[in-house]
């Protein structure tokens, strides 16, 4: 028998058949971990499994985002946030009370499986841009909804783990350094630092803009995972309607916008080490795929589904 204790003192290692590896299961069970187990103790043995291999665990005692304020200055509008439960699962709802640039600050934003923060915008082209302060990467495991554009910013990573689903119009994760962005019209943004933390995709990430009436396909919709290093392992789709997906690593990158579209990815300056890595599915018709860093890797497993898009795997 083999104890852990460094998960709130509450699991163990115990053998798996299943994965062939040792996984963590509640100190009650058998050290014997079956094929027949249950489905939710297959669903926590995901996570955990997932979170241990980013040292990630110390997060599952800390979801649910936390003191989440408008960035003081002028311009960065104004928001009603508010937590409720719904059939026990918490939702974090911001309201988003101006159409243009929302500009929000967090002291931690992490979000548990059964955790949704949902981004309540007035139009597509609105913008709200979540500054993490935490002294650590933000995990996300649950769920992630907007229509408009969705900024994340942590310079300590961010993780999407197997069970987050994120349904945005437009999303931008990145843990470098950068001004809240314009928002609107044909403009550049650059994103630069020193920060060597990671930005990884083990879930669903999918985005497009509703049409004005809202029924319909969705339109376009960007991804952009941007830091020292990137991966995805999971799905990263766009619109049947275009649309954009880049992994971009490296410690000055400008990102170019047109309305609702990433139009262009340049990395100006590469850290060492500096990677970019598809192991799963990036998904975009008719639109752009993009790796792009000092080294720029699709595995022989990855799924890269294209129909008419734009794609370039970039080594500086």
């Amino acid at each position: 028998m083999y104890s852990h204790a460094s998960i709130n003192r509450a699991y163990k290692l115990v053998w798996s058949d299943l994965h062939r590896m040792w996984v963590p299961v509640p100190e009650h069970k058998s050290a014997c971990v079956s094929k027949s187990r249950s489905k939710s103790t297959q669903a926590l043995i995901r996570v955990l499994v997932s979170l241990m291999a980013c040292g990630l665990t110390t997060g599952l005692t800390r979801a649910e985002p936390t003191g989440g304020r408008v960035i003081p200055g002028s311009g960065m509008g104004s928001a009603n946030i508010s937590t409720t439960v719904v059939a026990n699962a918490k939702v974090t709802n911001v309201k988003q009370n101006n159409s243009g640039l929302l500009g929000l600050q967090w002291d931690s934003f992490n979000l548990g499986v059964n955790e949704t923060v949902n981004f309540i915008q007035p139009s597509t082209s609105s913008v709200v841009f979540n500054r993490i302060l935490d002294s650590q990467g933000s995990q996300i495991l649950g769920k992630i909804n907007a229509i408009g554009h969705v900024w994340l910013v942590n310079p300590n990573g961010l993780f999407f783990g197997q069970t987050a689903q994120v349904n945005v119009g437009g999303l931008i994760a990145s843990t470098l350094n950068t001004a809240t962005p314009q928002g609107f019209g044909l403009y550049s943004h650059n994103l630069a630092g020193n920060s060597t933390a990671n930005v990884e995709n083990q879930g669903e990430i999918n985005t497009g803009f509703p049409n004005s009436s809202g029924t319909g396909p969705k339109q376009g919709g960007f991804v952009a995972l941007v830091g020292h290093s990137v991966k995805n392992t999971g799905s990263i789709t766009t619109s049947t309607d275009g649309g954009s997906v880049v992994l971009a690593a490296g410690s000055d990158i400008n990102l170019q916008f047109a309305g609702n579209s990433l139009i262009s990815v340049t990395v100006n300056q590469n850290q060492l080490n500096a990677m970019a890595v598809n192991d799963g599915l990036m998904k975009s018709d008719g639109g752009m795929v993009v790796l792009t860093a000092g080294e720029a890797i699709a595995s022989t497993t990855s799924a890269v589904e294209l129909a008419r898009a734009v794609v370039c795997f970039c080594v500086h």
